[in-house]
């Protein structure tokens, strides 16, 4: 099913266009998956980084397979952008879900999200990187082990503080 993001992967990776594109970008590997929840699940979205030409491509995957322009990669200090393991994705994004708005619940009362933004990255392990924008303008970022459901890290901010900046 589509809510599985290897699913998705397999998809992309059979399609024509990123055969396609694969040939003239050997190097690339998969560094990301991004969906957006509200009701319910929103396509997902790829990304690849070309360590030679330190770029990034993106192709979202819903009946047809896109893919978006290039965009360049900025860092200030050279850093290794990890590849994702999707043999280590034991906790779904659905189950992810779950787990934290049971957190949410418990530890945040009032933060009910109107949407919720999902990222699946590699930094020192691999982890569903939640963002709930809640009813009340606030970003709750939950990150969650993909490999075991733990939660690791959460915080909350305001929108409206954004804005100050």
């Amino acid at each position: 099913s589509m809510d599985v993001f290897k699913d998705a992967v397999k998809k992309l990776e059979d399609s024509q266009i990123f055969k396609d594109w694969k040939k003239d970008h050997s190097d690339a590997y998969l560094t990301s998956g991004f969906s957006i929840v509200e009701k319910e699940q929103g396509p997902w979205k790829a990304s690849y980084y070309e360590e030679s030409k330190n770029k990034m491509t993106s192709f979202t995957i819903s009946d047809e397979i896109t893919k978006e322009p290039d965009e360049e990669i900025f860092q200030k200090e050279k850093s290794k952008i990890s590849g994702l393991k999707l043999d280590e994705i034991h906790i779904q994004l659905p189950e992810a879900i779950v787990l934290a708005t049971n957190f949410q619940k418990e530890n945040y009362k009032g933060e009910d999200p109107i949407k919720i933004i999902a990222v699946l990255q590699y930094t020192e392990q691999q982890i569903w990187n939640l963002i709930f924008i809640s009813q009340r303008f606030n970003t709750l970022n939950i990150r969650i082990d993909s490999k075991d459901g733990k939660i690791i890290e959460h915080k909350i901010a305001s929108i409206l503080d954004f804005k100050k900046g």
